[in-house]
């Protein structure tokens, strides 16, 4: 079994170069796939653990914390046109985090299970503002919608 530091070219074509502890991954690495995805940092038994980036064949890509091969804690990810920069629980953004989408709106705010909820302020292209409760994405309870002009509705 693989001990200390070596690659491993596995029958599928995907790619392992780093460190080994008992066989698996343990240390820093890089393991490239077959379907174009690629994975820099982090192992431990054999998991993404640690700091690492995910390189993603559809161009995205994620920087920042890993825990038991899921993103976890401060992360960066970046979209076709966009980026999420904020904290993650098992692979899904959760709690305070910042989103600039590619129809250029910004979201500071919070989010549960990778959807806004929460408290949270959507900064919109055209100039206006939502400062206030959201659910599943959508508006909930009391806020403000400030309009580019500098009239407001609060409300619920």
């Amino acid at each position: 079994e693989p001990e200390g530091d070596g690659t491993m070219v596995y029958a599928d074509g995907d790619v392992y170069t780093g460190q080994w502890r008992g066989g698996l991954f343990d240390g820093q690495g890089t393991h490239t796939f077959t379907g174009g995805d690629k994975y820099v940092g982090g192992y431990r038994a054999g998991l993404r653990h640690g700091k690492g980036t995910m390189f993603y064949a559809s161009g995205d890509r994620y920087e920042g914390g890993f825990k038991e091969d899921l993103r976890s804690g401060l992360g960066t990810y970046t979209y076709s046109g966009g980026k999420y920069v904020g904290l993650w629980e098992a692979d899904m953004r959760e709690g305070e985090g910042t989103d600039y989408d590619p129809t250029g709106n910004t979201y500071v705010g919070q989010w549960k299970k990778d959807c806004i909820q929460g408290k949270g302020t959507n900064y919109y292209a055209d100039g206006n503002t939502y400062e206030g409760g959201w659910k599943d994405g959508l508006f909930e309870g009391h806020g403000t919608y400030h309009y580019a002009d500098g009239s407001k509705y609060v409300g619920d």
